[in-house]
């Protein structure tokens, strides 16, 4: 099963093997391997291929075909945009898909557009949650 997904999920992100191994930090030889069958990726590696693509550890290996992706997945950001963002950028973004108010869902374009304007929202956020404390 595992092999089936990694091509899977990769395939739906449009990348390379060679880009995929690098965002996990090993050789495109290796990545390559895990895709054959020729080799499984120790937990840590299996970890980072889990996170990047949003999906659990036992989705990949199979044990659940619930892949439980992030928010920003399910509203069509991609993992690319989300992982291009600061860290900064990724909390507002988080608390933005948190908020039960906002409608931006199926309009990524808009979503990433409104983050600048958002991070003001935010920071007043922020300093009220902090003086009720």
């Amino acid at each position: 099963m595992l092999i089936k997904r990694l091509r899977s999920l990769r395939m739906k992100e449009k990348l390379t093997q060679a880009q995929m191994a690098e965002k996990i930090g090993v050789a495109r030889t290796t990545y390559a391997m895990y895709e054959q069958g020729k080799r499984e990726p120790d937990n840590e590696t299996l970890a980072k291929i889990a996170d990047y693509f949003g999906v659990t550890t036992d989705y990949l290996l199979g044990r659940t075909d619930e892949p439980v992706q992030p928010k920003h997945v399910q509203v069509g950001v991609s993992n690319e945009d989300y992982h291009s963002l600061s860290p900064y950028q990724k909390e507002v973004l988080d608390f933005m898909l948190a908020s039960e108010t906002l409608a931006f869902h199926d309009q990524p374009e808009d979503l990433l557009e409104a983050l600048e304007d958002f991070e003001v929202y935010y920071e007043v956020w922020k300093k009220r949650r902090n003086k009720d404390k």
